[in-house]
């Protein structure tokens, strides 16, 4: 079954302890580290990801069911 990284987030913690300015580096590797063991990164969740980093997403192209993704974004 397929778990969003950002559903998983908000779930497991709340927005101001994961994004918060006193969260610390090893929060965030625990956080990505028992999602992973978990689940697999789906192609929302890169995109998810680089949105949080301030990219827009210009292009998608997903390939094999999403198995292989071609992403152009820009900042």
């Amino acid at each position: 079954m397929f778990t969003a990284l950002e559903d998983y987030l908000e779930h497991r913690y709340t927005e101001t302890q994961v994004w918060g300015k006193d969260t610390t580096v090893a929060d965030l590797e625990d956080a990505f580290e028992h999602f992973q063991e978990h689940n697999r990164y789906h192609p929302d969740d890169i995109v998810y990801m680089l949105e949080l980093g301030g990219f827009k997403l210009v292009d998608r192209l997903s390939y094999r069911n999403d198995r292989f993704v071609r992403l152009v974004v820009e900042k």
